[in-house]
């Protein structure tokens, strides 16, 4: 038990100083290195950071940079290989100590290519007291909410990618000239800690309760209870009006959103087709690379099947002409060996013919079977020959 509790102890007071290392290696920093722009533009400051990755995953990765222009303080995150943001998407960021805060995009959406890698981005429409937030706070989760699917992704910051997030929000808040930011200020971003997200409506119309009468025949009434009813009946007809016009600016709003969503898969639908089209070109050449390479190892299997038979033809011519030199020096010694024993008596010549007869029988058959092996190898050549042709013709014609 003892054991276990100083290990709790040490891993405390080890976080405890990696955080206060971290906390004195943003304020000690330089910051010019993660600024992209840093310029006044009539009387505006123009301030950007370079992009840093937060999520790198096996095939997608996200990233982020903040801007503050005449257009309030932004930030632009980029999904490579990722999701697509729409306008009204919402970005949901969890910091260490559970609070939620939420920042919608506020554009269309912008794509582009890194090599044959879409890449998708949009802008988060931020304040001063987000940025203060972010450069002030450890974020460990944030949600992509899609509000279109009404779908939500998890994606978890790992230990290093915190501390640039924390460090690029901290050199941002610190380039930048607080006093004069052209402050958009946000409804409030804060979400409670398990709290549903739902759609809220507009209130029905009023029915306030009427002090009129309940008569069956409205000439029972007396001129104030009609006054009185005119009167309600004008308020229910204002409301009414207002109710259609703010239905049919719902109605505008979804058919302008509509169009911009068909605007946006007819733009995906293209691409896909023309990555498709790409798709078929390469593997086209690729094809054709394939049959070129095919026939390169014919013509060389080709060359060296010649080589080798012309080889075995110089080694095979070789041998043979050595077995005519032996016959023909032993035949010389033959005769040479027969005009000596001639002078002997006649049975010697006989034997020396005998031997004679005997050694010219084994010289033919020696070049028999030089004839032989000859014969063979060539035989043997013109099969490997085929054989490599015909392996060759089957892997192309796979």
């Amino acid at each position: 038990m003892y054991k276990i509790m100083m290990k709790t102890v040490l891993q405390s007071t080890l976080h405890i100083t990696l955080l206060f290392l971290s906390s004195y290696a943003l304020s000690a920093q330089d910051c010019g290195k993660f600024l992209a722009e840093n310029k006044t533009v009539s009387g505006t400051q123009v301030l950007s950071t370079e992009p840093f990755t937060v999520i790198v995953r096996g095939s997608y990765s996200y990233m982020l940079s903040f801007h503050s222009d005449e257009k309030g303080i932004t930030a632009s995150m980029y999904s490579k290989g990722g999701v697509i943001f729409n306008r009204d998407d919402e970005i949901i960021f969890l910091d260490a100590n559970q609070n939620r805060k939420s920042y919608r995009f506020i554009d269309m959406g912008f794509k582009e290519k890194q090599g044959n890698t879409p890449v998708h981005y949009n802008i988060l429409q931020l304040d001063l007291e987000a940025a203060k937030w972010l450069a002030s706070n450890t974020i460990t989760i944030f949600y992509i909410k899609n509000n279109l699917s009404n779908q939500m992704r998890k994606m978890t910051i790992t230990d290093s990618r915190q501390l640039d997030l924390k460090r690029n929000a901290a050199c941002f808040l610190k380039t930048l000239d607080q006093d004069n930011v052209k402050d958009i200020k946000l409804a409030d971003a804060n979400l409670r800690t398990g709290a549903k997200i739902s759609n809220t409506g507009k209130k029905p119309i009023s029915s306030t309760k009427s002090n009129v009468r309940a008569v069956a025949d409205i000439s029972l009434l007396n001129d104030e209870e009609l006054a009185q009813l005119k009167e309600e009946l004008a308020q229910l007809k204002e409301e009414l009006a207002t109710e259609k016009k703010r239905i049919k600016e719902m109605i505008a709003a979804e058919q302008s959103k509509a169009e911009e969503i068909k605007h946006s898969l007819q733009e995906e639908v293209a691409e896909a087709r023309a990555q498709v089209a790409e798709k078929k070109n390469a593997f086209a050449q690729e094809v054709l690379e394939a049959r070129k390479r095919k026939e390169e190892e014919i013509a060389k299997s080709n060359q060296e099947i010649a080589a080798s038979v012309g080889e075995a033809k110089n080694r095979a011519s070789t041998e043979i002409e050595k077995i005519n030199l032996n016959v023909l020096e032993a035949k010389q010694k033959a005769e040479i060996e027969i005009e000596r024993v001639q002078l002997e008596s006649a049975k010697d010549i006989a034997d020396a013919r005998e031997r004679a007869k005997l050694e010219l029988k084994k010289l033919n058959e020696k070049m028999t079977l030089a004839k032989t092996e000859y014969a063979d190898e060539i035989a043997s050549a013109r099969e490997s020959s085929q054989g490599e042709l015909t392996r060759i013709r089957e892997e192309g014609s796979n």
